[in-house]
């Protein structure tokens, strides 16, 4: 987080660009400091970092607490929630090299649609898992989040990268850093609450994560078509 944060302010400083590139910024009649200030003033540059804040949230809560949910919830030894949450990252990443490659032909967007869709059905069947006590349907639901939560990441790069292609650097810091601040703090809330509360109702809480996730794209949708239109 602390590295996220020096990037973002290094990022907001004005890039030293040589004179050869002056006359093409003069010519489209925007001065080049006009183009880095507004950015992290943008609705939709912080409506994306909330979106990193709980995408990166749900990641680090699958990746810490799965095992101990399984093994709470379902009797699974720890040793093979531990296995388990290694099959998640081999998963994980196959899907976010796959998302990288298929982003070529892909709107960034809907990857993320089917990256939440995808997230929503783990986390309920992570929730039917500890209900009935089911270890096969834990692990199925981990592998699951697995291959929803890979493509996240470059695909909000994406996104970044396609509406602020000027600041791109600056939103990403920004971004970047939410994600961080949530990735520090949630994991902590949620294995918390898993003492507290018990598995079953962690699991339930823990639907909330993808339904703002949700709410978030919808915003980040119509941010966009407001971002574009002419003003």
């Amino acid at each position: 987080a602390i590295g996220g944060c020096i990037y973002l302010l290094v990022a907001r400083r004005p890039r030293i660009e040589s004179p050869a590139l002056a006359p093409d910024r003069s010519a489209a009649g925007v001065p080049l400091r006009s183009r880095s200030q507004p950015a992290l003033r943008s609705p939709l540059a912080w409506t994306l970092a909330l979106f990193s804040f709980v995408y990166f949230s749900l990641e680090n809560v699958v990746s810490g607490w799965a095992p101990i949910i399984l093994q709470r919830a379902a009797g699974l030894p720890l040793a093979l929630g531990a296995m388990t949450i290694s099959g998640f990252w081999m998963v994980s990443t196959a899907a976010r090299f796959g998302a990288a490659w298929r982003g070529r032909h892909v709107a960034s967007r809907l990857m993320l649609w089917a990256s939440v869709a995808g997230c929503l059905l783990g986390r309920t069947l992570l929730a039917v898992s500890a209900a009935a006590e089911s270890s096969r349907l834990g692990v199925a639901a981990i592998v699951l989040l697995g291959a929803a939560i890979g493509p996240m990441l470059p695909a909000i790069l994406s996104v970044v990268r396609a509406s602020f292609p000027h600041n791109a650097e600056s939103v990403t810091g920004l971004a970047i850093s939410a994600g961080s601040i949530g990735a520090m703090f949630v994991p902590w809330a949620f294995g918390a609450s898993i003492f507290r509360l018990g598995p079953l109702a962690a699991c339930l809480l823990l639907l909330a994560l993808p339904l703002v996730l949700a709410g978030l794209l919808f915003r980040v949708d119509r941010k966009i078509r407001d971002h574009a239109s002419p003003t």
